[in-house]
């Protein structure tokens, strides 16, 4: 699970076997325990919800990404119970880019693909290790580079999530009378046009950027020279 810097995270814990009369939870960063509390639920309650705040879940200056756990127990009738969960905090990028922009490429609803599975930070880091981050750092114009900043680092992301994509989304869907059943995809021509977004970035980063003799897209396929398999 990710969750942006400054955004608050709600976890759910379930109570399949009765109400406890308390809950207790802690937050942990890499460091220890940032936040903790307990909670009495309602008298009727199946469950209840730890708040962990936006406070929380603010990164340090300079920072991009850090893990969070939070971790709940309670007793009930003399037996504990315990579990935590993990999600990761990540920074807010510029240039606009965003988990919409990733859903766009890839033609993904919100159901089939979530913010919470989409990794902005790595894509972006990935990006600008190729091109360094004092060159990235110059590009930025607020008009077509940033644009081309954007759509490259939202077509690293997409391109990473590209083998799910045919489980994740559904070939027909249904809700009440309505019923749509979509065409087949092709993720091989999804996967190019991708690659030409990626490509198009680092042109309007590098200066005389050539796909074809520089390093290429990070996710470049080549069919190799001979067949490994017939010796052709």
């Amino acid at each position: 699970m990710i969750v942006r810097d400054g955004t608050p995270f709600s976890l759910v814990v379930p109570f399949p076997t009765g109400r406890p009369d308390t809950v207790a939870w802690a937050v942990r960063d890499g460091a220890g325990v940032i936040g903790n509390g307990t909670i009495t639920p309602a008298a009727d309650a199946v469950s209840t919800a730890i708040q962990v705040s936006s406070a929380l879940n603010t990164l340090d200056v300079g920072a991009f990404f850090e893990p969070r756990d939070v971790e709940w127990s309670y007793t009930l009738g003399g037996v504990p119970t315990n579990g935590e969960a993990r999600y990761i905090v990540e920074a807010r990028l510029p240039a606009g880019i965003s988990p919409d922009g990733v859903r766009a490429k890839l033609a993904a609803s919100p159901v089939d693909l979530p913010d919470g599975d989409i990794s902005l930070v790595r894509a972006f880091l990935i990006f600008r290790d190729r091109v360094t981050s004092d060159v990235l750092d110059a590009a930025y114009d607020g008009a077509l580079a940033d644009i081309a900043i954007r759509d490259a680092v939202e077509a690293i992301a997409a391109k990473a999530l590209l083998p799910t994509m045919p489980i994740r989304i559904a070939s027909a869907e249904e809700s009440g009378t309505n019923k749509f059943k979509r065409q087949a995809i092709d993720w091989e021509v999804v996967g190019a046009s991708l690659d030409d977004l990626i490509n198009q970035g680092f042109s309007a980063v590098i200066e005389g950027f050539d796909p074809t003799t520089d390093f290429g897209t990070i996710f470049l396929l080549a069919t190799p020279a001979t067949d490994a398999i017939t010796g052709a």
